[in-house]
């Protein structure tokens, strides 16, 4: 006998799933009849048949056929998300510092982990100092790739001047062969 609820007048949810499970009946099961060989072996073969003539001809149904997908714009391609990816990038270390600095500022409170025992006044001035060396090291990191960005144009520029050189003493060098040949053909 299951405890009734009696503001709902319902047994209990785990009452009405044992009910529900004993009212099910088993299900009868009979074997499917397999067709005849031979009907099978013909259906399988005019199937293919059907399946190779169809796809060349595209006499098979719309869904039948490979259908490809509209091709999307990649990530590579969206300005956009581009531009997303170098903020992101840009902005990874200091959110970082800034996880940290939320953890230590935790364990103060808690009063364990290295920050444990720091006072209020010391935990800001060291958290401010972190970010600080951090802009420190960002801006170094940029002074840097401008300097090497910009020895890269003095190197291409370097470069491109020795190539037009180079194009302009094969120049001179054919202007020469060719007043030899003119020379050699006025002397015969």
């Amino acid at each position: 006998a299951a405890a009734v609820n009696h503001r709902t007048h319902r047994l209990p949810h785990r009452a009405v799933v044992v009910a529900r499970a004993a009212r099910r009946q088993p299900e009868a099961s009979t074997p499917p009849t397999p067709p005849s060989s031979t009907a099978s072996r013909r259906g399988l073969l005019f199937a293919g048949l059907a399946s190779l003539v169809g796809a060349q001809s595209g006499l098979l149904p719309r869904a039948a056929r490979a259908v490809e997908p509209p091709s999307i714009p990649s990530a590579a391609t969206s300005s956009y998300i581009q531009d997303l990816l170098a903020k992101s990038e840009a902005n990874k270390d200091r959110r970082t510092m800034e996880l940290q600095n939320k953890y230590c500022r935790r364990q103060a409170e808690l009063g364990i982990g290295d920050c444990g025992g720091l006072a209020p006044e010391e935990l800001e001035a060291a958290m401010e100092e972190s970010l600080k060396r951090l802009e420190a090291r960002k801006a170094a990191e940029a002074k840097v790739a401008a300097k090497d960005a910009a020895d890269e144009a003095a190197y291409a520029a370097l470069e491109a001047k020795a190539g037009a050189a180079a194009e302009a003493k094969t120049a001179a060098d054919a202007e020469e062969a060719a007043a030899a040949a003119a020379a050699a053909i006025a002397a015969i």
